[in-house]
């Protein structure tokens, strides 16, 4: 008697997950992660970026925080950051990924509210 319970909800999880595979936001955000992908300007950005990261995560293996080597690396770093937030398909991308996130924290906190108490979760069933 317990299986069918947990096939009905088996089923029940496929249903939400096709219904999330299809929901229109999170569609968009695969196909704007692909064009990210394809885009070798965003991909130039990202390179940049992480290379400046590293340089800077190298200076201050060796220098202080408050160094001028590091301060010039810190600069390069947060330029090329902004560079790659700024462009259009990075931000349009972010724009649709913070709209999805909030999806999926609002399903989990319906999905799950009752378990995230400790109590209510030791008191299960009982």
């Amino acid at each position: 008697m317990m299986y069918y319970y947990v096939m009905d909800y088996l089923d029940l999880a496929y249903e939400l997950k096709n219904s999330i595979k299809n929901d229109e936001r999170f569609i968009l955000l695969d196909k704007l992660e692909k064009e990210m992908k394809a885009s070798l300007e965003v991909q130039s950005l990202y390179k940049d970026k992480e290379e400046k990261q590293k340089e800077l995560d190298e200076l201050l293996k060796y220098y202080s925080k408050e160094s001028k080597q590091v301060r010039t690396a810190l600069t390069k770093y947060i330029d090329a950051s902004h560079a790659l937030d700024m462009h259009p398909l990075v931000v349009k991308y972010l724009e649709v990924y913070q709209e999805v996130e909030h999806v999926i924290k609002d399903i989990n906190d319906i999905l799950f509210e009752d378990l995230k108490d400790k109590d209510s979760y030791a008191h299960c069933g009982r």
